[in-house]
């Protein structure tokens, strides 16, 4: 496959299975033809042109994606893109407005991930209602409120926000406009250093990451309440990158690199004056192969652990490559009978509850101290155990949601005992321990109630986190829990890849 910036087909990965397809590099919209997953190319997917370590071949995959298989040679593969700082770079595709001009590169912070959150408040509205005299007649409208009582609303959200550095800013640059979600990236080379002058970085990462969470924390305020008592949300999956995007500069005008229009440029903000930013990482790709026995592993879109069900181990997608992890199968305590068994990995988090002046650390101050319902099910944990809550590992971008699966664990707190694979698949593990650690907030509040000054005295404190694989029987439009018994509508899980 050429490296052409203007080549119209491109081979890429499909962001939910990883399988391989082709589409013109201007679509809007495009289809898996393995598993139908319809993919929108706009403002929230970005290609990104890879080569492949076993191959050289060139390919494209969405930007965010971590895994998927190589067009070409068919080898499994990951990309490292969790924890660590990449750099990215679109080429420049227009011809220079002058002789003159110069090719720079300006810095642009881009961070996405998932909001998962509630909201308490009461909801009041205000109409205007005709009145009726007492003989009938009909009088003056008037303003009446109406308190529609208590609100708990969930918010979910994919965030996906541009942020100016410093550099582009003195420039009058303070948007990226969504430029980037309709060209191809590049993982930045020294090679790209040849292109043009690349302006230095002069954020601090962790202020960086700060700004853009606030932006993202801030934005789509709840809808319907109008007293708000109390809030929670957390960002999970979040990943911080960086862009550089191309301008050709003319005596202190830009034109955007890429199409040749001329900017229009905002005041400029003073110089920055302290030293540059460093510290990136370089984007690494590997093949997905167990180290144990050698066997290959099964390429899943953004999944960060890999079962081998060669020599049951569970290997890591880290910062330098595949790293040894702990995770284990539970046991099913019920028969899938005849049908197809599917895994579907949660996090277990023991936790130590404070709400209402109480602490609560074991499984029976469920019900006693915090006022939980529990579930009929089977196999449930001693009233000494400690407490913990479950939250599903799988998900994806595309389904921003809480799980009803993972709140009932948390609510029957089943004992888990290792078991063995027995063959079906798995749902691949998307969010990571810290996620699961930033969800206690989030899980408590779907399943606590009582008054929003209660609620908001709550404080998580969590400790063991462990991945755990769950049987589910795949019934067709359902899926049966094997350890409780519980049942779920297969619509529940569109979206989340396996």
């Amino acid at each position: 496959m050429s490296s052409d910036p203007q080549i119209e087909q491109v081979s890429a990965l499909c962001g939910d299975c990883g399988a391989p397809l082709s589409f013109a590099l201007g679509t809007v919209q495009t289809t898996c033809g393995f598993c139908n997953a319809g993919m929108v190319m706009g403002e929230q997917a970005r290609v990104v042109r890879l080569r492949c370590p076993a191959c050289s071949g060139n390919f494209y995959y969405i930007d965010g994606k971590m895994g998927g298989q190589c067009p070409y040679c068919e080898t499994p593969l990951v990309m490292l893109t969790r924890d660590r700082l990449l750099r990215f770079i679109i080429r420049p595709a227009s011809e220079p407005p002058t002789p003159a001009a110069e090719m720079i590169f300006v810095p642009f912070w881009h961070l996405t991930g998932l909001i998962y959150g509630w909201d308490f408040g009461s909801r009041v509205s205000t109409q205007l209602e005709r009145g009726v005299g007492p003989k009938g007649e009909n009088q003056a409208p008037e303003r009446v409120s109406r308190d529609h009582g208590p609100q708990k609303i969930f918010r979910g959200r994919v965030v996906d926000r541009w942020l100016a550095d410093p550099s582009g800013r003195a420039l009058g640059l303070h948007s990226l406009r969504w430029r980037g979600a309709i060209h191809p990236l590049e993982p930045l080379t020294a090679e790209h250093e040849q292109l043009g002058h690349l302006l230095p970085i002069y954020l601090p990462v962790e202020e960086a990451r700060g700004a853009l969470q606030d932006m993202a924390m801030g934005a789509g305020a709840t809808d319907g309440i109008t007293k708000l008592a109390c809030q929670r949300a957390d960002l999970v999956a979040q990943t911080l990158s960086l862009l550089y995007y191309p301008f050709w500069r003319v005596d202190g005008e830009l034109f955007d690199g890429v199409n040749g229009d001329q900017e229009t440029l905002l005041t400029p903000t003073d110089a920055p004056s302290s030293s540059p930013t460093s510290g990136f990482d370089e984007l690494s790709i590997v093949e997905l192969r167990c180290k144990g026995c050698g066997e290959r592993l099964s390429p899943s879109s953004g999944a960060l652990v890999f079962p081998c069900h060669k020599c049951d181990t569970f290997w890591v997608a880290g910062r330098d490559g595949l790293a040894p992890f702990s995770a284990a199968y539970a046991e099913p305590r019920l028969s899938a009978e005849d049908a197809p068994v599917v895994w579907l990995p949660f996090w277990r988090v023991e936790t130590t509850l404070h709400m209402a002046a109480k602490t609560s650390r074991c499984v029976g101050d469920l019900r006693n101290a915090l006022g939980v319902r529990s579930l009929s099910g089977e196999g449930g944990s001693d009233p000494d155990d400690a407490l913990c809550y479950f939250v599903p590992a799988y998900g994806a971008m595309r389904a921003p949601r809480l799980d009803f699966a993972a709140r009932d664990l948390t609510r029957m707190l089943p004992r888990l005992r290792a078991g063995r694979y027995t063959g079906g698949d798995n749902f691949a593990c998307f969010f990571g321990p810290d996620d699961a650690r930033r969800l206690g907030y989030v899980v408590w509040l779907q399943i606590l109630s009582g008054t929003p000054r209660r609620i908001a005295s709550l404080r998580v404190e969590t400790g063991d986190v462990a991945l755990w694989y769950v049987p589910f029987a795949d019934l067709g439009r359902e899926l049966h829990n094997l350890l409780t018994g519980a049942r779920y509508d297969r619509a529940a899980f569109r979206g989340v890849s396996h």
